[in-house]
Protein backbone atom coordinates (compact mmCIF):
# COMPACT_ATOMS: atom_id res chain seq x y z
CA UNK A 1 0.00 0.00 0.00
CA UNK A 2 1.22 3.73 -0.42
CA UNK A 3 0.83 5.93 1.42
CA UNK A 4 1.74 9.41 2.01
CA UNK A 5 2.14 11.31 4.97
CA UNK A 6 0.54 15.25 5.43
CA UNK A 7 3.81 17.08 4.29
CA UNK A 8 4.82 19.59 2.10
CA UNK A 9 7.81 17.16 0.54
CA UNK A 10 10.41 19.20 1.89
CA UNK A 11 12.47 18.97 4.60
CA UNK A 12 14.27 21.41 6.82
CA UNK A 13 17.70 20.49 8.94
CA UNK A 14 19.12 22.89 11.50
CA UNK A 15 22.79 22.04 11.75
CA UNK A 16 24.08 22.69 15.06
CA UNK A 17 27.24 20.67 14.59
CA UNK A 18 29.18 20.75 11.24
CA UNK A 19 28.47 17.15 9.29
CA UNK A 20 28.77 15.76 5.72
CA UNK A 21 25.22 13.18 6.19
CA UNK A 22 23.96 11.16 5.63
CA UNK A 23 20.11 13.81 6.23
CA UNK A 24 17.44 12.13 5.44
CA UNK A 25 14.77 13.12 2.82
CA UNK A 26 11.96 13.21 5.25
CA UNK A 27 9.53 12.24 2.67
CA UNK A 28 9.19 9.48 0.12
CA UNK A 29 10.84 9.44 -3.06
CA UNK A 30 9.31 8.27 -6.18
CA UNK A 31 11.52 6.49 -9.01
CA UNK A 32 11.31 10.29 -11.03
CA UNK A 33 11.90 12.54 -8.20
CA UNK A 34 13.86 15.35 -8.50
CA UNK A 35 15.91 16.44 -5.42
CA UNK A 36 16.94 20.27 -4.78
CA UNK A 37 19.19 20.65 -1.85
CA UNK A 38 19.69 24.23 -0.33
CA UNK A 39 22.15 25.79 2.39
CA UNK A 40 22.04 28.69 4.19
CA UNK A 41 19.78 29.60 1.04
CA UNK A 42 21.83 28.68 -2.03
CA UNK A 43 21.20 25.38 -4.10
CA UNK A 44 23.93 22.78 -3.96
CA UNK A 45 24.78 20.18 -6.26
CA UNK A 46 28.05 18.95 -4.68
CA UNK A 47 26.13 16.01 -2.51
CA UNK A 48 24.72 12.18 -3.37
CA UNK A 49 21.59 10.50 -2.94
CA UNK A 50 21.47 7.20 -1.54
CA UNK A 51 18.24 5.20 -2.41
CA UNK A 52 16.59 1.75 -3.10
CA UNK A 53 13.74 1.76 -4.53
CA UNK A 54 10.78 -0.80 -4.07
CA UNK A 55 7.77 -0.92 -5.88
CA UNK A 56 8.53 2.46 -7.50
CA UNK A 57 9.37 4.37 -4.11
CA UNK A 58 11.39 4.36 -1.29
CA UNK A 59 11.30 6.29 2.07
CA UNK A 60 14.10 5.92 3.85
CA UNK A 61 15.95 7.88 0.61
CA UNK A 62 18.74 10.61 2.02
CA UNK A 63 21.39 12.88 1.09
CA UNK A 64 25.43 12.86 1.86
CA UNK A 65 27.34 16.43 1.33
CA UNK A 66 30.88 15.23 -1.04
CA UNK A 67 32.10 17.43 2.00
CA UNK A 68 31.17 18.69 5.99
CA UNK A 69 28.61 21.76 5.82
CA UNK A 70 29.85 24.09 8.53
CA UNK A 71 27.70 24.97 11.17
CA UNK A 72 25.41 26.98 11.88
CA UNK A 73 23.45 26.01 8.90
CA UNK A 74 19.92 25.45 7.67
CA UNK A 75 19.60 22.81 4.77
CA UNK A 76 16.43 22.48 3.05
CA UNK A 77 15.88 19.76 0.63
CA UNK A 78 12.65 20.09 -1.72
CA UNK A 79 11.71 17.28 -3.60
CA UNK A 80 10.03 17.45 -7.02
CA UNK A 81 7.68 14.49 -8.86
CA UNK A 82 7.97 14.67 -12.32
CA UNK A 83 4.70 13.04 -13.22
CA UNK A 84 4.84 9.55 -15.23
CA UNK A 85 2.99 6.53 -15.77
CA UNK A 86 5.21 3.20 -17.00
CA UNK A 87 1.77 1.73 -17.54
CA UNK A 88 -2.51 2.00 -18.02
CA UNK A 89 -4.02 0.51 -15.15
CA UNK A 90 -5.23 -2.80 -16.22
CA UNK A 91 -8.66 -3.96 -15.48
CA UNK A 92 -8.55 -7.57 -14.05
CA UNK A 93 -4.91 -7.26 -13.30
CA UNK A 94 -4.18 -9.22 -10.14
CA UNK A 95 -2.10 -6.39 -8.64
CA UNK A 96 -4.36 -3.47 -9.33
CA UNK A 97 -4.91 -2.10 -6.04
CA UNK A 98 -1.10 -1.72 -5.10
CA UNK A 99 -1.09 0.07 -8.67
CA UNK A 100 -3.61 2.71 -7.62
CA UNK A 101 -2.36 2.85 -3.92
CA UNK A 102 0.98 3.93 -5.59
CA UNK A 103 -0.59 5.47 -8.46
CA UNK A 104 -2.22 7.95 -5.88
CA UNK A 105 0.40 8.37 -3.63
CA UNK A 106 2.15 9.67 -6.48
CA UNK A 107 -0.86 12.44 -7.36
CA UNK A 108 -1.40 13.12 -3.24
CA UNK A 109 2.42 13.95 -3.88
CA UNK A 110 2.21 16.49 -6.34
CA UNK A 111 -0.79 18.43 -4.73
CA UNK A 112 1.14 18.33 -1.86
CA UNK A 113 4.13 19.87 -3.56
CA UNK A 114 1.89 22.83 -5.61
CA UNK A 115 0.10 23.84 -2.10
CA UNK A 116 4.38 24.25 -0.63
CA UNK A 117 4.90 26.25 -4.10
CA UNK A 118 2.03 28.39 -4.15
CA UNK A 119 3.12 29.17 -0.83
CA UNK A 120 6.22 30.45 -1.59
CA UNK A 121 5.76 31.91 -4.62
CA UNK A 122 6.81 35.62 -5.10
CA UNK A 123 3.73 36.90 -7.66
CA UNK A 124 5.69 37.72 -10.89
CA UNK A 125 5.70 36.87 -14.55
CA UNK A 126 8.83 35.50 -14.66
CA UNK A 127 9.94 31.84 -12.86
CA UNK A 128 12.16 32.83 -8.95
CA UNK A 129 14.33 30.34 -7.75
CA UNK A 130 13.24 30.84 -4.25
CA UNK A 131 16.85 31.53 -3.32
CA UNK A 132 17.73 33.68 -5.97
CA UNK A 133 17.10 37.65 -6.78
CA UNK A 134 15.04 37.86 -3.44
CA UNK A 135 15.06 41.94 -2.09
CA UNK A 136 14.05 42.01 1.07
CA UNK A 137 13.23 46.06 1.20
CA UNK A 138 10.96 45.14 -1.73
CA UNK A 139 9.41 42.21 -0.08
CA UNK A 140 8.58 44.24 3.67
CA UNK A 141 7.36 46.76 1.37
CA UNK A 142 4.79 44.81 -0.32
CA UNK A 143 3.96 43.27 2.74
CA UNK A 144 3.33 46.57 4.14
CA UNK A 145 1.17 47.57 1.12
CA UNK A 146 -0.84 44.45 2.07
CA UNK A 147 -1.38 45.26 5.27
CA UNK A 148 -2.43 49.25 4.13
CA UNK A 149 -4.57 47.97 1.58
CA UNK A 150 -6.49 45.55 4.16
CA UNK A 151 -6.69 48.32 7.19
CA UNK A 152 -8.28 49.86 4.45
CA UNK A 153 -10.54 47.68 3.17
CA UNK A 154 -11.86 46.81 6.82
CA UNK A 155 -12.31 50.44 7.66
CA UNK A 156 -14.24 50.75 4.32
CA UNK A 157 -16.73 47.90 5.13
CA UNK A 158 -16.86 49.39 8.70
CA UNK A 159 -18.22 52.67 6.90
CA UNK A 160 -20.36 50.94 4.48
CA UNK A 161 -22.17 48.93 7.96
CA UNK A 162 -22.50 51.93 9.60
CA UNK A 163 -24.04 53.87 6.83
Amino acid sequence: MSTVAKNTRSTTINLAVSSAGPFSLGVRLFDTDAVLVYVNGVLRSDWALTYAFANGYDDAASITFNNAVTAPATIIIDISLVPSRAADLINGDRNLVARINNEMGRVWSTLAELRRDARRALRSFTDQEPSLNLDGASIAAAQGYATAAAASAAAAAASAAAA
